[in-house]
């Protein structure tokens, strides 16, 4: 919206260049990437656009640098965050990150149980669309068989902090297997919740262990 503003209406496309770098602390560039792309401009501008980069990083700790130019214009925008690539060790049971997904036919978009998804930078979630939230599972116990068995369940909290009493359990499902590593898509229907922030907690139970561990982060339900 910033950047439409500043041009004339008969402007119907805007070519911006894209860039995002990460860098070990000595400077060492680990992984780099470089986009011109060209953006539809118009009424039907939803103001955002999203891309997705995928990269196989050694752990360590990063540096990321983004940057946005629309070519012609004198602007620019500049993102960094420091943060540490992390490490799975073999022999505990772990969590990804959790992420929010969006349906996209984009041409960066990966296909997870047949739907065609790109991440969402987003915590806001509008009540009328599903809820598509992805986590991958680490080091899952084998017995002497060589199988695995574990419940993934998907908690809903009101507010910033949780698992509580007002808990919901949004998602639940039983997995039996080989492999110790697992990936996870969930498609929640939240039309029933009321807006606001709630916590969101994937809660994964390794039935072979007996044990269970966690992970969570917030996000906010909006519309009517």
């Amino acid at each position: 919206g910033d950047i439409a503003k500043d041009l004339a209406d008969t402007v119907k496309t805007l070519r911006v260049e894209n860039s995002l770098s990460m860098n070990r602390t000595n400077g060492e560039v680990m992984a780099s990437e470089l986009d011109t792309l060209s953006l539809p401009l118009g009424s039907g501008m939803t103001g955002a656009y999203v891309e997705l980069y995928r990269f196989v990083l050694r752990p360590d700790s990063v540096r990321i640098a983004m940057h946005a130019r629309p070519l012609g214009l004198e602007m620019v925008s500049t993102w960094d965050r420091r943060m540490r690539i992390p490490d799975f060790p073999v022999t505990v049971p772990m969590l990804s990150d959790i992420e929010l997904l969006l349906p996209s036919s984009a041409r960066s978009s990966i296909e997870i149980n047949g739907v065609k998804v790109i991440a969402s930078p987003f915590d806001a979630v509008p009540r009328s669309k599903p809820l598509y939230v992805y986590w991958q599972t680490y080091n899952l116990t084998r017995d002497a068989d060589g199988k695995t068995s574990y419940r993934s369940r998907v908690l809903l909290t009101p507010g910033e902090s949780g698992p509580d009493d007002e808990s919901v359990v949004a998602y639940d499902s039983d997995h039996a297997g080989q492999e110790e590593s697992a990936a996870e898509l969930a498609r929640i229907d939240v039309r029933a919740r009321d807006r606001g922030m709630y916590t969101l907690t994937v809660e994964i139970t390794d039935r072979k262990m007996v044990r269970t561990f966690s992970k969570s982060r917030l996000l906010r339900l909006t519309g009517d």
